[in-house]
């Protein structure tokens, strides 16, 4: 019997393959009928030399190309070929070689264009990189859809417009990772009166614009589809872009429907677009064009990439109504354009984001202090407004037990209430800070939280079953090359700096500590930086270039042997300031072995090396007269008496 059972099948198989016939378009621009049955329209060559469809047993497995290079057979014509029709079966449908295709409704009604496929890894539909399939209807209540069956699979490098009626693609192949790919290059553009990338029964997240790809959206339904349990018939994947070329909301796209709990890419708003969005979970790069207008409504936005302004991000007027920046990316972040932040309550920077300022930004939130738990850099921009900011020290919270939502493909996390809840938090929970723990994905920050049910939303969803999890924040850093120092790239109402905060100073500053600083974590210097306060270093003192100048009236104390560090050179040491009686001060709270401390005066690099017999502190000072006591008050050698002496300067 599995004889019988093995042969038919193979018998099956060979006639399906015998009966898959490659066919091109010789039917010329049109407008015509599509018509599959007319043999005068499909020829097995290119030039129509070859057989013709049959008109009366054309199959549904048969291979249908439209070469670009010749669209007349016999007769040959290139340009664009404009097809009337509606429902059509095919095995494959190839768009190629620079061909422009309409394929064009023109009676009532909704056809299907069934793309049979072959369960193999050719693709069943696909368009070139050089060429361009277009779905349209002479009227908005008409429509074809593009269906893909479920062992079809699709490939597009070119363009796909579905762009009028009631058209888009119907995917009901329900692989995982999807189905229907559009590649790098690849142009998507959607105006469609139905959902253009899969409706109800499409398959979840089987359509995918993969990296390099855009989805451009001109207007109409949204493109996320409406399946029942809620989730997406497409993937954003990492580097594909989504272009707003539409004002949202609309009657045919709400806010809500079209950003809430959806994760995107790129994000470009299109010029002269105004845009409201939802509860974004999480959003590469956003690109707001001259004479566009975003408009953020969720507590806080994530963003993992850039920010180009050159429109306006506006938030809301009432400090109730402004929305934070939640940045979570792990490259280098940065804010620029010349457009407006307006109201723009808080930024947070979370615990392995690096963010850099290449433009001014204000914040206004009153009650909200922004976060950097990350490295901040603000070159020499400002951060200013009636806002508040505070650099805060690291923090590891306990274990917390995963109540609810420990699952994979999870966004949410019900946490033990005995830990977060309205009543407490010691779980250090909060947006921004990084969870850690099995199943959880490199990188996951919480993004929002909600105290009233104990539950923190996810940057990425979970990837497996989690029973418990730890959330953690970094020591943040603060980078700057403003002239005038942290005071003037810090400009809001209130700020504060915890203790063991890094800072980095790339630009040359005489100015460049703010009153309120305390013991500092690592120090790093990359220009000309002389103190305007005395300093404790509980980290590393890193001179990379420049001179750093301790102030005639200050000291750095360093708390560890092996804390000073770099790239130490007649231009890259420390100075120690003499002003009268009063002499700058290096001091080593602890040295233990032989250290090699690179000092000097303005003029004149004087390392010295020290090497203590046990234990000690140490502080050190340079000057460049020769006394007759090792004191900066004493009395200058004469000539005679430097002849004596080995002068080192």
């Amino acid at each position: 019997m599995k004889k019988i059972y093995l042969f038919t099948a193979l018998v099956f198989l060979i006639n399906f393959a015998f009966s898959q016939t490659t066919y091109y378009w010789v039917g010329g621009n049109g407008p015509i009928s599509f018509s599959t049955t007319s043999g005068s329209r499909w020829n097995t060559s290119l030039d129509g030399s070859g057989t013709s469809r049959s008109s009366t047993v054309a199959t549904p497995q048969d291979i249908l190309i439209f070469d670009g290079n010749n669209v007349g057979g016999s007769s040959p014509i290139t340009g664009t070929v404009t097809i009337t029709d509606g429902s059509n079966d095919m095995g494959q449908l190839r768009i190629i070689n620079n061909a422009n295709v309409i394929y064009q409704r023109i009676s009532s009604g909704t056809g299907t264009i069934s793309i049979k496929g072959d369960g193999t890894n050719n693709d069943d539909f696909f368009i070139d990189s050089t060429s361009t399939f277009s779905l349209i209807s002479q009227d908005i209540t008409w429509g074809n859809k593009i269906q893909i069956e479920s062992i079809a699979t699709a490939k597009i490098y070119g363009t796909l417009n579905i762009t009028d009626g009631k058209c888009g693609i119907l995917n009901l192949n329900t692989t995982t990772g999807g189905s229907v790919f559009f590649e790098s290059g690849s142009v998507c553009n959607t105006f469609s009166y139905a959902y253009p990338l899969g409706d109800k029964n499409s398959a979840k997240n089987g359509v995918v614009f993969k990296n390099g790809s855009t989805l451009n959206y001109l207007g109409g339904f949204h493109p996320f589809g409406n399946r029942v349990d809620g989730s997406s018939t497409i993937i954003l994947s990492e580097g594909s872009t989504v272009r707003i070329n539409a004002n949202i909301p609309t009657t045919l796209a709400s806010s809500s429907n079209f950003f809430s709990t959806r994760r995107f890419s790129n994000v470009i708003i299109a010029a002269n677009n105004i845009v409201t969005t939802g509860n974004i979970y999480s959003l590469n790069d956003l690109t707001v064009e001259q004479g566009a207008r975003l408009k953020l409504t969720s507590s806080y936005t994530p963003i993992s990439g850039n920010i180009n302004n050159n429109g306006i991000i506006n938030t809301g007027a009432a400090a109730s109504a402004m929305n934070r920046l939640l940045f979570i990316g792990n490259t280098t972040q940065t804010i620029s354009g010349t457009g407006d932040f307006d109201s723009l309550g808080a930024i947070i920077v979370g615990s392995s984001a690096n963010v850099v300022l290449n433009r001014d930004l204000k914040i206004m939130d009153v009650t909200t202090t922004s976060k950097v738990s990350g490295l901040l850099n603000t070159n020499d921009k400002s951060i200013y407004g009636t806002g508040k900011l505070s650099i805060i020290s690291s923090i590891t919270g306990p274990s917390i037990n995963v109540t609810a939502g420990g699952i994979a493909g999870s966004d949410t996390l019900r946490l033990d209430p005995n830990i977060y809840s309205g009543g407490g938090n010691t779980g250090n929970v909060g947006s921004g800070n990084l969870v850690i723990g099995e199943s959880i994905a490199p990188n996951t920050y919480v993004i929002a939280t909600s105290s009233s049910n104990s539950r923190i939303t996810l940057s990425n969803p979970v990837i497996g079953v989690v029973n418990t999890i730890t959330i953690i924040s970094n020591t943040g850093t603060l980078a700057t090359s403003n002239p005038y120092g942290i005071d003037s790239s810090i400009k809001v109402s209130s700020k504060s700096f915890e203790a063991g905060t890094n800072y980095v100073f790339n630009g040359s500053t005489s100015t460049p500590f703010t009153s309120s600083i305390t013991e500092i974590g690592n120090l790093t210097i990359n220009a000309d930086v002389k103190t305007n306060k005395r300093i404790n270093v509980s980290g590393n003192l890193k001179l990379e270039s420049g001179k750093f100048t301790i102030r005639a009236t200050d000291s750095v104390s360093i708390n560890s042997n092996t804390a000073l560090c770099g790239s130490f050179t007649n231009s890259t040491y420390i100075v120690t300031e003499v002003n009268g009686a009063n002499i700058g001060k290096l001091r080593f709270d602890s040295i233990n072995s032989e250290k090699l401390i690179p000092i000097g005066t303005p003029n004149h690099y004087l390392p010295v090396t020290i090497t203590p017999n046990a234990l000690a502190s140490v502080t050190v000072s340079v000057y460049d007269t020769i006394k007759t006591t090792a004191s900066i008050n004493g009395i200058p050698f004469s000539d005679n008496q430097k002849k004596k002496f080995l002068d080192a300067v």
